[in-house]
C-alpha cells in the first residue's frame, strides 16, 4: 500500500519545488494494480479491469516525472502461485507499464525464500538496492 501512496505523491507533488525531490526509488514487493491499494486492505473488484489498467498506465506515463530512476523487485515462490505469497507477480510487473518513460530496472527473486515478508531480508536484494542507489549516482 505504501508503493501506491508514493506513486500518487510522485504524480501530484514531484514538480512542486517546495517538496523533497526524488532521484531514485525502489519498489520492493509493491502491487501496482490500482484496485489492490485504493481501498486499504480490501481488494476492489474492477469491471473491465484490462481497460482500467490500460487507461491508468497511460495516465501515469503522462504525469509521472521522467527523470526518476526506478527499480522494481518482486518475489515468486515457484510454487505455482506466481506470487510472493501476498502480491501477484502480474501486479508487480504491471509497474513496467506505469514507468515506460523512466529509467527502469526490474528484478524477480525466485524460490521459497522470496516471500513478501522476507524480501527485505535477502542479501541478494541488499546488493541490488545498494548498487542501484550508490553505484554511478548522478
Amino acid at each position: 500500500m505504501g508503493g501506491g501512496a508514493f506513486i500518487a505523491y510522485l504524480a501530484a507533488y514531484e514538480k512542486n519545488q517546495s517538496y523533497p525531490q526524488v532521484n531514485k526509488i525502489v519498489f520492493l514487493g509493491v502491487p501496482f494494480y490500482p484496485e489492490e491499494y485504493i481501498n486499504g486492505e480490501d481488494t476492489v473488484e474492477l469491471k473491465n479491469a484490462n481497460i482500467v489498467h490500460m487507461k491508468f498506465a497511460k495516465k501515469m506515463a503522462e504525469v509521472l516525472p521522467k527523470d526518476i530512476e526506478i527499480m522494481i523487485i518482486g518475489g515468486d515462490l515457484n510454487d505455482g502461485s506466481k506470487s510472493d505469497g501476498a502480491v501477484s507477480l502480474k501486479s508487480v510487473l504491471y509497474g513496467e507499464k506505469l514507468f515506460t518513460k523512466q529509467p527502469l530496472k526490474v528484478h524477480i527473486i525466485k524460490g521459497s525464500e522470496a516471500t513478501h515478508t522476507n524480501l527485505h531480508e535477502l542479501p541478494q536484494i541488499d546488493r541490488y538496492v545498494a548498487d542501484f542507489l550508490w553505484k554511478n549516482s548522478k
